[in-house]
């Protein structure tokens, strides 16, 4: 007999022909990825060229800002990384109040999440619409910030609120999230950032009777000029990494904010395809003639006086001694902006130059009459790379200015040293057409032997520095739990590591709240555990342009406000910031940047400074210093390689040198308008510097 089994069999039935074929087992759909861009309509100028039939094809724009994505359930934790954009609009970076104080109204939030714009770009450009006021204003301003974060390798973090020292305040108090945006704050012909309350305050105003573009009577607003949301938002950006810059103490430093957010609001005309291509059919390639990519606010510039655009960056003859006549802030400023428009346009030339020489035969003459498009659309893409490039110099120089004081020329050393560091071989010459342009201008880098680019550009730092295994090996300790203003802060904080670790902790996914706090940590242990090694070599002072140890002149601003006498001078850690950038080569390099300042009384008379060296300042009871004349800031900028833990260059300003301080005595003799003797600034700059310009 067959041995007994227990295992079955199953007889397989063959499937007919006509059968249908087995359902799959249901799973779950992929998941679709939140876009990186989001594509919103603008005025690529302003309103008043799209009423000129030349310019009526080429005035509407569609331009791509960061994507911020609608509310929902995960992103509506304050702490998450990626902010939800809600009516206003109001995201991440950016807060738009549509009040306006003279009627008392407050206009209707657009809705940027509704499907029926996210279809169609958003809202269509509408003079009369004040929704589209705001999306304008939101867009264009999100741009800029984006072209600050390609530039910088860094997510772009506000000006904070001053700190108090005599009310204990949390760092959630002196962080700013958002910059508001007021498109209708003002009935005047002005629009200026207010650093007091960290916003954008747009106006609006009756063109006159005689306007020759605006309708007589007819409403100019100035949040509907491209040109000027870029400008407002570049002042905000530059103050929230230079806040000093806002103290006149000499003659460019206000030219230069002035002058910076005008460059930055011309190069991103090039960055909009149909009207660069427009503008370079129209010039022929030849962008040293008049054209709207080289003038700002054209709607403005004509309804204030009648003439043309506001300024243009072109028109104006070299002239290398006009630095010396001129100290109005916007007419020094476009002294700057011609020198690096300058250096653009030899940049530009010169990679067009092999394109015209291989469409005309070699001979580089252009035959009259329209040129073809395949040419329009080659010379378009060199202007636009170009202008890519020179705006990306600009920008990334920042992190190599001193952190106060700043001349043209030294921004001219800044340019040329952050260039070099990305990109070390110039095969193009790019940095040699800067300072032939500055060189035109009469704008000379102090301290520079030659005008060779080696030779202008900041010098290496050679000389060691005391406890730098600090920034190689140390760690961050936790800051105190009054620092934050809930539990919810500080258990999102305590769940970073430890170790100081730049390339982590400021990372574009990590939320700005938390970049700022770790921000904050990194320079309160440099005060406490760094800095005290610096005053225990008083040698390297002059290197860092700080007055170091007990001998120092007693001018210098103490700890305890100069009371304890065997007191060391106090050093300010201003900013701790990553620089990130890629390398010729491929590489990322992470440098650490760390500013550090020092504050000096000063006095117009030569006797009563040189008693202050000596023996300090007057003070009253209560061991507060009074009677002095100003207060002179000096200090540096340092590069560090976090890897190696290396100090790569200090730039500094040395707050004993005789010569910046007799340089701003002359300053303020002249009527420089410096503000208050405490801060060298006044409440609102920008309201009255652009009120007058």
């Amino acid at each position: 007999m067959p041995r007994s089994s227990t295992r079955t069999t199953s007889r397989r039935t063959p499937r007919r022909k006509h059968d249908p074929a087995p359902s799959p087992a249901p799973s779950a759909a992929p998941a679709i990825p939140d876009p990186a861009k989001r594509r919103l309509r603008v005025f690529a100028f302003d309103p008043s060229i799209a009423t000129q039939f030349q310019f009526a094809a080429i005035n509407t724009a569609t331009i791509q800002v960061p994507w911020e994505p609608p509310p929902s359930a995960e992103n509506l934790d304050n702490y998450a990384g990626k902010r939800p954009l809600t009516l206003g609009p109001i995201g991440d970076y950016l807060e738009v109040i549509d009040h306006d104080p003279g009627s008392g109204c407050f206009y209707e939030p657009v809705d940027l999440n509704d499907p029926r714009l996210l279809a169609q770009d958003g809202l269509s450009p509408d003079e009369a619409n004040p929704q589209f006021h705001q999306q304008m204003c939101y867009a264009v301003a999100m741009r800029v910030i984006n072209a600050f974060e390609d530039a910088l390798g860094r997510r772009v973090l506000w000006s904070p609120r001053e700190f108090d020292p005599q009310a204990r305040r949390s760092w959630a108090d002196q962080f700013v999230r958002r910059l508001r945006i007021y498109p209708h704050a003002l009935r005047e012909a002005n629009a200026y950032y207010s650093p007091q309350i960290k916003a954008l305050l747009f106006g609006y105003f009756q063109a006159g009777q005689r306007d020759p573009v605006n309708l007589p009577g007819a409403t100019v607003f100035t949040c509907l000029s491209h040109d000027i949301i870029a400008h407002e938002t570049t002042h905000a950006i530059l103050d929230g990494v230079h806040p000093l810059y806002l103290e006149a103490s000499n003659p460019d430093v206000r030219a230069f904010h002035e002058a910076f957010a005008d460059i930055v609001a011309l190069f991103h005309h090039f960055s909009i395809p149909e009207s660069l291509e427009h503008q370079i059919a129209q010039t022929r390639g030849h962008l040293r003639t008049q054209n709207l990519l080289c003038e700002l606010a054209q709607q403005f510039g004509k309804a204030v006086s009648k003439r043309g655009a506001l300024r243009s960056a072109i028109g104006s003859e070299p002239d290398p001694s006009a630095l010396e006549r001129e100290i109005s802030p916007h007419t020094r400023g476009s002294i700057l902006v011609a020198a690096v428009f300058d250096a653009f346009l030899m940049i530009y030339e010169n990679r067009a130059e092999p394109i015209v020489r291989l469409a005309t035969s070699g001979t580089g003459e252009l035959p009259p009459g329209r040129i073809s498009e395949l040419l329009v659309r080659e010379l378009s893409a060199q202007a636009s790379t170009s202008a890519r490039h020179v705006l990306r110099m600009c920008i990334r120089a920042l992190d190599y200015c001193p952190p106060v004081d700043l001349t043209f020329g030294e921004y001219l050393r800044a340019l040329l040293t952050a260039d070099m560091d990305m990109y070390p071989s110039d095969e193009n010459a790019y940095r040699v057409a800067f300072v032939d342009a500055f060189r035109k201008r009469g704008i000379y880098p102090g301290g520079a032997r030659s005008l060779m680019v080696r030779s202008v550009a900041w010098q290496p730092f050679i000389a060691g520095l005391p406890g730098m295994d600090f920034f190689k090996n140390g760690l961050v300790q936790e800051p105190d739990d009054a620092d934050f203003v809930d539990e919810q802060e500080r258990v999102n904080f305590k769940k970073q590591d430890k170790p100081m670790d730049p390339e982590r902790d400021f990372a574009p996914g990590v939320d700005r709240f938390m970049q700022f706090i770790r921000a904050q940590t990194y320079a309160r242990r440099l005060v406490r555990e760094w800095v005290p090694a610096l005053h225990d070599r008083p040698e390297i002072a002059s290197l860092l342009g700080l007055a170091l140890g007990v001998s120092a002149p007693k001018s210098v601003r103490r700890r305890h406000d100069g009371r304890t006498e065997d007191a060391v001078p106090s050093i300010r850690i201003r900013s701790v910031r990553p620089a990130r950038r890629v390398h010729q080569d491929g590489r990322t390099v992470i440098d650490l940047v760390v500013e550090m300042t020092q504050d000096r009384y000063g006095y117009t008379d030569a006797q009563r400074q040189s008693d202050a060296d000596r023996n300090g300042p007057e003070r009253d009871a209560g061991g507060k210093a009074i009677n002095y004349d100003f207060i002179m800031r000096g200090g540096c900028t340092l590069l560090i390689d976090m890897e190696r833990g290396q100090c790569r260059y200090c730039v500094q300003k040395d707050i004993l040198s005789q010569d910046r301080l007799d340089e701003l005595r002359r300053w303020r003799e002249g009527g420089a308008d410096v503000g208050a003797k405490t801060d060298l600034r006044i409440t609102e700059p920008f309201a009255t510097l652009h009120r007058h310009g």
